[in-house]
């Protein structure tokens, strides 16, 4: 297509954190002129290290940019960064929303702009900072088929596996479900190591045999020996952040009408450990590490005797709700090793 955006054309990458900074070096790397811009001046630097040029201010940013890229920790910023850069825009500016928001805030946003005349579309992306840094993302696009035509281009230079789900707001719907089956993945794989563990298996051992198994995830296979056995606990992801997915997580699932019990218990535990104990890193890495090998003692997992299964719902129900709670606890403790 001839309005395709192709480099050098000027690019502005509004959250320079540990996926804008990567993110943006991949567009660099392809041809892009790019401008950073980030509230915290350590961030900018940082970006600037990378080969990048940065603003001093959101207005001058965008001021010259065709397509603006948001990574930003949830919706609800995104819609102020909207906000403070609408007058600034030019009027054939794409906005492309790469955080993790709420699809139902996309929807509603987008609504707006794009009824005043200004194209938005939602790619959130999956692989963590390694894959941010290699361009080799997975990234879930919602939106305009032809806005998503126009920047192709720069989807390719950040990821290798692009995936057009739909109208706008499907691909924060399918960033959210993905961190909730990532997160409990994750969990279940760490019950399972502490188990064995107690048994007298060896938890690497346990890891190479998951890992050619049935039972193989992207926690056993990206996290465990990397960041949990190790004890290097780097892979930067915070508890606030999984509260938030967690929630983005249960609000689709009630805007459709799904009952989604799992992740109703994961959300409820899980955001009242965080507004009351604040965990946030370094202290989330050391604390998850010491919580999972202390055992997972909180209510309902060391009273395995009740049936799990009985047909009666009333039974299962009695069943599944504490060992949920449960590995909602040990989200809050262990969250910081997800992409």
């Amino acid at each position: 297509m001839s309005d395709t955006i192709v480099p050098p054309a000027p690019v502005a990458v509004i959250g320079l954190g540990n996926m804008g900074v990567p993110m943006g070096a991949c567009l660099i790397k392809a041809g892009y002129a790019v401008t950073g811009f980030d509230l915290l001046e350590p961030a900018r630097q940082k970006f600037v290290a990378a080969g990048g040029r940065v603003a001093n201010d959101i207005a001058a940013a965008v001021a010259t940019a065709e397509v603006v890229i948001m990574l930003l920790p949830n919706g609800k910023i995104v819609r102020e960064a909207v906000s403070a850069m609408r007058a600034h825009l030019r009027r054939s500016t794409i906005l492309m929303d790469m955080s993790s928001s709420d699809p139902i805030g996309t929807r509603s946003l987008g609504e707006e702009l794009i009824a005043a005349g200004t194209a938005f579309i939602d790619a959130p992306v999956s692989g963590g900072v390694r894959r941010a840094v290699t361009g080799t993302l997975a990234i879930m696009v919602g939106g305009d088929g032809g806005t998503i035509d126009r920047v192709q281009p720069l989807l390719d230079a950040m990821g290798s596996s692009i995936f057009r789900t739909g109208a706008l707001g499907s691909g924060h719907a399918m960033k959210a479900l993905n961190n909730y089956v990532s997160a409990a993945g994750l969990a279940a794989a760490a019950e399972a190591v502490l188990i064995g563990q107690r048994f007298g298996l060896d938890p690497a051992a346990m890891v190479d045999i998951l890992n050619v198994s049935t039972s193989r995830n992207d926690a056993t296979e990206n996290k465990f020996k990397q960041f949990i056995l190790s004890k290097r606990y780097a892979a930067g992801f915070t508890l606030a952040l999984m509260a938030k997915d967690l929630r983005t997580a249960l609000e689709t699932a009630e805007a459709t009408a799904n009952c989604a019990y799992a992740v109703r218990s994961g959300f409820d535990t899980t955001s009242q450990r965080v507004s009351r104990r604040g965990i946030g890193p370094p202290r989330a890495s050391r604390r998850a590490f010491k919580y999972w090998i202390s055992g997972l003692s909180m209510g309902g997992l060391q009273n395995s005797s009740d049936s799990a299964c009985s047909s009666e719902s009333g039974k299962l129900n009695r069943f599944l709700k504490p060992r949920m709670s449960a590995l909602s606890n040990f989200f809050c403790e262990c969250v910081v090793i997800l992409p």
